[in-house]
């Protein structure tokens, strides 16, 4: 096994999740069961490509069928399918490195200019490079590389950084003429302090490395790691229990809902980002799932508001000052308060 980088290669990441997760040691299954790359677009319509893991689609068949749901099945309901599609192309055990090298060409190949591609990767950068599930990737964004032999097979493999299989992903889709979003890795349910009110983030490991490798190419970055974080905070310890199936890393239907809609909520909200225009407005369906007492009335009335004529808005107006927190224009620019929309 050699090195060709100027320092020593560190060590591989340590496996924090314990979990056997057996979907990518049946690629041929699993290639028959996702979606082909971009035959889901209508017309010119773009499409929105989601490449993952088992917290984005959990199984071979990814529909919930062993109780572990992924964020990207529940994700098209968050956006106007008449005018973009939704393909969730992520798999199971998959990490930066074996999706890029297994995966990533055929997705590729249903990529058109104009399309969306968001990546969220990093769960699975670990354990041995060279023996076993032979998937890590070497810690940080450098340029360091490893040339491996794998001994089960004897195949030969040169292994990179975390950050260069994410430069190389927004490489091949920005040559596509297409759009390319890094997002954080879902939250564990893992707590940093004895009384569980602080979720353990990945912002000095994945997360940051991303959000250093998404601000050198100057492309977006969502830290849904910190929003989903935020949310399983105020529910707390034993509600955050039910986010989660079997383990502590891949989420229920319930746990996936709150990370489809945190997905959306930093799309919504990352200034500029032409891709908000496809959500939906937030609807009743949409509501968000953390949202009790004041804010939840709030939205409702904005909801209420929108169907009626505005005879009926006047009868139902709420001071301003009690929404203005509140805001549904899916244009993160648009600053206005509610009492100013309508």
């Amino acid at each position: 096994m050699g090195a060709h980088a100027q320092n020593k290669i560190a060590a591989p990441m340590k496996d924090v999740n314990q979990v056997v997760d057996n979907t990518l040691d049946s690629l041929n299954v699993a290639r028959s069961a996702r979606p082909v790359s971009g035959s889901s677009r209508k017309g010119d319509n773009p499409v929105l490509f989601l490449v993952g893991n088992s917290t984005m689609r959990t199984g071979t068949l990814g529909n919930g069928n062993n109780g572990q749901w992924g964020w990207g099945y529940f994700e098209h309901e968050y956006f106007d399918e008449n005018k973009i599609t939704v393909e969730n192309h992520a798999l199971g055990g998959t990490s930066s490195r074996t999706f890029y090298n297994r995966l990533w060409p055929d997705v590729l190949k249903g990529v058109r200019k104009g399309d969306w591609v968001i990546i969220e990767l990093g769960h699975n950068d670990n354990g041995p490079y060279d023996s076993g599930r032979a998937r890590a990737s070497i810690p940080g964004i450098g340029k360091d590389s490893l040339n491996v032999t794998i001994k089960e097979t004897g195949a030969k493999e040169t292994v990179y950084t975390y950050g260069e299989y994410m430069r190389r992903f927004i490489h091949d889709v920005k040559k596509k003429g297409a759009h390319p979003i890094l997002m954080s890795l879902t939250p564990r349910n893992a707590w940093e302090d004895a009384d569980s009110t602080i979720i353990t983030r990945v912002n000095q490991t994945f997360g940051l490395w991303a959000k250093q490798v998404a601000k050198k190419a100057r492309v977006p970055f969502i830290d849904l790691n910190d929003i989903s974080a935020r949310k399983f905070e105020k529910f707390g310890k034993e509600k955050v229990k039910y986010m989660f199936y079997l383990d502590r890393i891949h989420t229920s239907a319930f746990g996936a809902r709150v990370n489809a809609e945190s997905a959306a909520e930093g799309i919504r909200n990352y200034k500029g980002l032409e891709l908000a225009r496809y959500l939906k407005p937030v609807s009743y369906t949409h509501l968000r799932a953390h949202e009790t007492g004041r804010n939840l009335v709030c939205r409702l009335l904005l909801e209420k508001k929108k169907s009626t004529s505005p005879r009926d808005r006047q009868k139902s107006r709420m001071p301003s000052s009690a929404c203005k927190h509140i805001y549904t224009s899916p244009n993160p620019r648009n600053k206005q308060t509610p009492r100013q929309m309508y």
